[in-house]
């Protein structure tokens, strides 16, 4: 993995390590975290390229959710890991050691979400909906009919959801459906991303691809 400078095209870093391919990628202050196809997942120094620690944390495929948030429990940084047989858990980002032993069977997962504004709350989406867990005990607390998401936002009051990718659906955090109508004629293409601005939840930066 090669990290490079955009303005002058310039090459920082290369991360050399993995024995197989890499699929995913997550940066946190001065550390950047790489899962492989192996199940392993290792730490480097962002300025040196070093490798700081390795550890394998599934029997399979090993994936970051596409989940750009991190969430601080007691102070420290964790992120989410699904293996390949659709299975999620968080872990530690200090210690590479699972946050505890709930582990989340998610058929079918489109994109996960540890969302900032409700600590202990995982969520994630899939054909079926969009589906909130309480992190340390697996029940289910939630669920919004918001069919086959490719990517949700949640914030302290509310929901944003997209179904099939088309169409933007908004909803209360009770669960309540609200009016999205003025958004969705912006929509081109299907969602990519989506990130709502910090302290505004009425500004929205949506990504649409072809």
């Amino acid at each position: 993995m090669k990290v490079i400078e955009p303005v002058q095209n310039k090459l920082i870093n290369n991360f050399q390590g993995h024995t197989t391919y890499m699929y995913g990628v997550m940066m946190h202050e001065n550390s950047v975290f790489t899962a492989d196809g192996d199940g392993f997942v290792k730490e480097w120094d962002l300025e040196s390229g070093n490798e700081v620690r390795s550890e394998k944390v599934c029997d399979s495929l090993c994936k970051f959710v596409p989940c750009p948030d991190w969430s601080n429990f007691d102070g420290v940084p964790h992120f989410l890991i699904v293996d390949d047989y659709d299975k999620a858990r968080v872990y530690n980002a200090q210690t590479f050691k699972p946050f505890n032993k709930q582990e989340f069977a998610v058929e079918g997962l489109n994109f996960a979400h540890l969302p900032e504004e409700h600590e202990m709350h995982f969520a994630c989406s899939t054909e079926d909906g969009i589906f909130v867990y309480d992190l340390k005990t697996g029940k289910q607390l939630k669920r919004f009919e918001v069919k086959n998401s490719p990517v949700f936002r949640i914030t302290r009051e509310k929901l944003f959801g997209f179904p099939e990718g088309e169409r933007m659906e908004i909803w209360k955090y009770d669960e309540v459906k609200l009016d999205a109508e003025m958004f969705e004629s912006e929509i081109e293409g299907r969602v990519q991303s989506v990130e709502v601005a910090e302290d505004d939840d009425t500004t929205l930066l949506v990504t649409c691809g072809r």
